[in-house]
């Protein structure tokens, strides 16, 4: 059974979960009456049922929960089988020869599967089986058809992960081979038969709740749930889901104790803090190997003085330097004595998870229990908002197929959930539910909402702990949006990462995918639902029929005008994709610079976006006179009260997206950089028009150190050949008459002469030759064979990188290699478990895998910088940074492309060595380093390691004789 699965349950979740498999059903009917159903299972060369061809084909006839009859075949596909398939199923080429084709085999497979429910455990089955019957001429696949999937999803909402062969694990059904057809759709019944277990005694409230907003043509799920309620109910009525009477319960928060203290004189001292670091002191008892490392305590020191002194502190501390400890000591012991939180702010998850499951509970562990508090605190729109799920019930919208499931699971979780925190369900997204169901700051009725008063509120919890906790770990984009607590202290860990994250943050944006959504959920053309569609009978509580009717015509005037700006949209997107070029790559960047304005294409753009931009103002008068007509005539009751400040958030929200479309179309010189991604067609749903200021520097100075009595920043990654000018450069921190700031620079502990090799290929082609692309892949097949695996290789180009792994991986793999790929579409969190799980995997991966891997001991061994890691200089926010350090009279390569080159390159250098046991190779596969310049300021970032030049002919030799000592 797979433990991993349960990490985010309560234990109480976690038996509910186990208890599926021997809970009863009262009834065993299938959808009309049928108690049989069929379950199919394919394989496939590709997700395309259009290009991509069928490898083999299950199915299992189902009758009382016990299969049988199996239908199933190997099926010729007519074309090579690609090789990442025959590594996923084992099913080469060799193996379908003899096998029968598609054409040959699909009447036998049509009969078998007759009318019945076909039960499959994705949407592929539906499609292939769809495309399939329209090509062989046998009508249109109308069989009712269930995705297991989103019941798994809906019923098990806590769970990590949703595979079919992890699910089979908690209820021990043997999957047999995974990715073959017919071991498939036996483990699917198993699973599937189970899951029935789940949904036929679920609370029918919940069950009523999605069938209410089912579809026309809702698909398989909607029927099942319209059985499963009529069925259950005998016919009666079921009463109308209240989320209050199902959110789980946390009897201890409302009494955790305010903050104590108040010292104002040297509220810690020097021992206080040492004191934990030394031979006696409480952190020994914590580790059987406890050592006193010098750098650490220094840090601690510093950090306290920071504190006390109430200036910016800048530390520049290596792996292995233990600075979560070296900054939560002292922040802990200055918010005891205080009584005021200190705030720890960081960009990855990993180190968020790092910070709150391991070092903080360690360190509560050494210093007694309840000895100091701890909580996470994120953005509202992190958190469900159970108002707007409970207005969402109660609502006539109906929502799309894919939809139905989507609000099962967000009601079952709320039942299980103590966080409300939706970045930790196991959904990338959740499927255009976002507007309704989310919280966010402008709808927010703040303590006067029923939730918030009854305890329930998830956001509010989150405060009400973060209030009353000395350390509140939060993200960078938090932190500089504004956290609702008072705190006067902060430490920002990952600080190498704050330009760019308050560039993301500070940029305002209108996307297709966020417009479209909002709009929508106002009201929608296609279904007639949404929120103009609910707001009369919300309304009729507060003022009255009669008073509802003068409202009403300001309501259908709204509907109106929601249509005329989803048209607008529509219209403004189209107009931005004819900016892409087939030969792009996905997405591409455009600056709207006075020279593009005077372009055919910008010219279409500024014509759409001015007609929305006007669209948008005619809703903004009537919500405004919306709100009139109620105010007027309502009874200022807290329903009133709630809808009022609905109608203020939706306002609200449509003046942000005028705004921008009237900054983006503004010639005026005021330090924003225009500019717009726009995508080939299946990525249409991405574009974006963004505005983004040029100097992200004097926002940070007007915002986060000027409300900060002091604050600590460190990182491994902040200086450039010994100085932090540059990074003080880059986040405002040598602005004239702004705050001023100290740097330390903490040497590692690590001894890297003897722990790290560098290897420099001097006669690698330059990489911008097509010899070099050439050359790549000979020579991480190289390296990979002489290190045995254990080998990261980043890129900076995701098409190369592609390229390089296609022509590798097959071979590798005949030589006993796992290869693994950083693929669009992949997880990354799993892909960085697989490579730290398997000690003889390569992986190749970009951006994101140039910091925030943490694979120590034997699982790295080598790291391969591929290219080194400029900037594109077409990228829009970059283009016009550089344009103002020319103005500036500075170098835009020397001043800023170089330094933010050796940053990157010492962070991705920096995967290598983590504990002083690890040992590992750096190969520098890009021969500037040697052969420019510039190259020395690159290696005076990296570590003092062992520095070899070599050639290509060398390289395997070289890693082969590395013996690091």
């Amino acid at each position: 059974m797979s433990t991993d699965l349960f990490l985010r349950c309560s234990d109480k979740v976690k038996k509910k979960y186990l208890s599926f498999p021997g809970l009863t059903r009262e009834y065993q009917t299938m959808l009309g009456g049928d108690m049989e159903y069929c379950a199919v299972d394919l394989e496939t060369t590709g997700f395309d049922p259009e290009q991509d061809r069928i490898i083999e084909v299950a199915a299992a006839r189902v009758a009382g929960g016990e299969i049988v009859e199996e239908c199933s075949s190997l099926i010729n596909p007519g074309c090579a089988i690609p090789p990442f398939i025959t590594r996923l199923t084992g099913i080469d080429d060799e193996m379908v020869r003899e096998s029968p084709g598609i054409e040959d085999f699909v009447g036998k497979l049509a009969g078998f599967l007759g009318e019945s429910t076909l039960v499959a455990y994705s949407r592929l089955e539906e499609r292939f089986l769809g495309s399939l019957y329209t090509r062989m001429d046998l009508g249109r696949f109308t069989s009712p058809y269930l995705d297991a999937l989103d019941l798994a999803v809906m019923l098990l909402p806590s769970l990590r992960g949703h595979r079919q062969v992890d699910i089979a694990s908690i209820w021990d059904i043997d999957p047999g081979q995974a990715h073959r057809a017919i071991d498939d759709v036996r483990t699917l019944v198993g699973v599937f038969e189970v899951l029935l277990n789940g949904l036929y005694n679920m609370n029918l409230s919940i069950i009523r709740a999605m069938v209410d907003h089912v579809p026309a043509r809702g698909g398989g799920l909607s029927l099942l749930l319209g059985r499963v309620l009529e069925e259950r109910s005998g016919g009666r009525r079921v009463d109308q889901l209240r989320i209050g009477d199902i959110t789980r319960r946390d009897s201890q928060w409302e009494d955790i104790s305010p903050l104590e203290g108040g010292r104002s004189f040297e509220t810690v001292t020097t021992d206080e803090v040492t004191s934990f670091f030394g031979a006696e002191g409480p952190l020994v008892s914590q580790f059987s190997d406890y050592e006193q490392r010098d750098e650490q305590l220094q840090m601690a020191g510093l950090v306290r003085q920071a504190f006390e002194d109430k200036e910016i502190l800048l530390v520049e501390a290596g792996t292995g330097t233990g600075k979560s400890l070296a900054y939560l000591v002292p922040g802990v012991l200055w918010a005891r004595a205080t009584g005021l939180p200190v705030v720890v702010s960081t960009k990855t998850l990993n180190l968020q998870d790092q910070l709150y499951t391991k070092d903080l509970p360690l360190l509560e562990s050494a210093m007694d229990q309840g000895y100091f508090r701890y909580s996470v605190l994120k953005g509202y729109r992190n958190y469900i908002c159970l108002r707007k799920l409970q207005n969402m019930v109660n609502g006539k919208k109906k929502l799309a197929a894919d939809q139905v499931g989507m609000l099962g699971m967000l009601i079952n979780w709320v039942t299980e959930s103590e966080t409300g925190d939706v970045s930790l369900l196991n959904v990338s997204h959740i499927r255009r539910l976002d507007e309704q169901v989310l919280a966010n700051h402008r709808e927010c009725p703040g303590p006067r909402c029923p939730f918030a008063r009854s305890g329930d509120c998830f956001y509010r919890r989150a405060l009400y702990r973060a209030k009353r906790s000395h350390i509140v770990v939060v993200n960078h984009s938090l932190l500089l949006t504004g956290i609702n607590i008072p705190f006067e202290n902060a430490i920002v860990d990952e600080a190498h990462t704050l330009e760019d994250v308050a560039t993301e943050q500070f940029t305002e944006e209108v996307s297709y995918r966020d417009a479209y959504r909002f709009l929508n959920s106002l009201y929608s053309p296609v279904d007639g639902g949404g929120f103009f569609q609910d707001l009369p009978a919300a309304l009729e509580s507060c003022l009255g029929r009669g008073a509802i009717d003068a409202v009403e015509y300001r309501i259908t005037e709204a509907r109106g005008a929601v249509e005329a700006c989803l048209e607008d949209v529509e219209k403004l997107f189209l107009a931005l994709s004819e900016y892409y070029r087939e030969n792009q790559y996905g997405s591409v960047d455009i600056r709207f610079s006075a020279a593009e304005m005077e372009s055919v294409e910008y010219a279409r753009f500024a014509t759409e976006a001015g007609a929305l931009r006007d669209s948008l103002y005619r809703l903004l008068v009537c919500i405004a006179r919306i709100r009139a007509e109620v105010e007027e005539r309502g009874d200022g009751s807290d329903d009133l009260e709630y809808l009022m400040g609905d109608l203020g958030g939706k306002a609200e929200k449509v003046a942000e997206m005028k705004s921008v479309l009237e900054l983006a179309l503004s010639t005026e010189p005021d330090g924003l950089v225009r500019w717009a991604t726009v995508a080939n067609p299946e990525r249409f749903e991405y574009q974006s028009v963004k505005i983004t200021p040029v100097d992200i520097g004097e926002c940070l100075a007007a915002t986060l150190y000027h409300d900060l009595e002091s604050l600590a920043m460190t990182s491994a990654s902040l200086t450039v050949k010994g100085s932090f000018d540059f990074f003080r450069s880059r986040v405002g921190l040598d602005i004239e008459g702004g705050r001023r700031s100290r740097g330390v620079i903490l040497e590692s502990s690590f001894d890297f002469r003897r722990q790290m090799q560098l290897l420099l290929l001097h006669d690698m082609p330059n990489p911008t030759s097509s010899e070099y692309r050439e050359r790549i892949a000979e020579v991480l097949r190289e390296v990979i064979i002489a290190a045995g695996g254990g080998v990261l290789a980043l890129f900076t180009n995701r098409r190369l990188m592609m390229d390089t792994y296609e022509s590798l991986v097959d071979d590798l793999r005949r030589q006993g290699h796992n290869l693994l790929c950083q693929r669009p579409g992949h997880s990354r969190r799993r892909l960085a478990e697989e490579f730290v799980e398997d000690k003889g995997a390569s992986l190749f991966g970009t951006a994101s895998f140039w910091e925030g891997v943490d694979a120590r001991g034997s699982t790295l061994r080598v790291v391969v910088v591929t290219r080194i890691p400029f900037e594109s200089p077409g990228r829009p926010v970059f283009e016009a940074r550089s344009e103002l350090v020319r103005q500036g009279g500075g170098s835009d390569f020397m001043d800023l492309n170089l330094p933010l080159a050796a940053l990157r390159l010492k962070q991705g250098v920096g995967r290598l060595i983590r504990t002083r046991q690890d040992m590992g190779q750096v190969i520098i596969m890009d021969s500037r380093v040697t052969s420019k310049r510039y190259g020395r300021v690159l290696l005076r970032s990296l570590p003092d390691a062992m520095r070899r030049n070599v050639s290509i002919d060398e390289v395997a030799r070289a890693i082969r004789d590395f013996k690091g000592d």
